[in-house]
């Protein structure tokens, strides 16, 4: 799941600049970032300094200044695997003289159930949309929760990148890969679980969302070619 970085970002081919960024504590060689408005995935190759870093690729064209790129953050392997549900809510329109019913999309979204296999805080506060700052000193760490009471879950929205494993490796293949433009916690129940043989101590569902400018939810498949 993603994280936007310090400060703003620009591009000239692989060629990452930074304005008022943290490239050093807040990225690693082989992580994956995101940008919105070209919608792609690509690899850090290389950390100079704070300001300076390389892609593996260049992304289809050079980001203008000012961009904010997104830290894909490894959430951990889930174990019992994730669903995914495309939902399309309709409405009927009026019957006419001839009997015939329309029936009209009036909203659309997909709903992502992570049964996160790893135990952390930071895994915690995606799943309830926390926004209450996670208190990193000294080696210590300290999540807290509020009722967050008129938060707008939306808001939260992230881009997340779903890779499946298999044969025990991470998949490279595009066409296996599904990127979500906005995924955000759900107001439906969270379920932890403490057991001996349990494999999925978090259970979380999330929702994805389009995007503003095209409605875009997700995409399958190589971006390099996207028009």
């Amino acid at each position: 799941m993603g994280q936007a970085l310090t400060g703003t970002v620009s591009t000239t081919g692989t060629a990452i600049l930074g304005v008022g960024t943290s490239f050093v504590t807040e990225l690693a060689v082989g992580q994956m970032v995101y940008e919105q408005t070209k919608r792609g995935i690509r690899k850090i190759a290389a950390i100079t300094d704070a300001t300076h870093a390389t892609l593996d690729v260049a992304f289809n064209s050079n980001l203008a200044a000012l961009s904010t790129l997104y830290g894909m953050v490894d959430t951990g392997d889930t174990k019992g695997g994730i669903d995914v549900s495309w939902v399309t809510g309709t409405f009927k329109k009026e019957t006419d003289r001839r009997g015939t019913v329309g029936e009209v999309i009036s909203d659309r979204y997909a709903e992502v159930t992570i049964p996160f296999a790893e135990w952390k805080p930071e895994n915690l506060r995606k799943a309830t949309g926390e926004t209450l700052a996670l208190v990193v000193s000294a080696g210590k760490t300290l999540a807290r929760g509020s009722s967050s009471i008129g938060l707008d879950l939306r808001a939260l929205g992230v881009p997340a990148v779903i890779i499946p494993v298999i044969n025990g490796i991470l998949t490279t293949d595009p066409n296996r890969i599904i990127v979500f433009h906005f995924l955000c916690p759900s107001a439906e129940t969270l379920s932890v679980k403490f057991a001996r043989t349990e494999q999925r101590p978090i259970q979380a569902k999330f929702m994805a969302y389009g995007l503003a400018s095209d409605g875009e939810i997700w995409y399958v498949g190589d971006n390099s070619i996207r028009p």
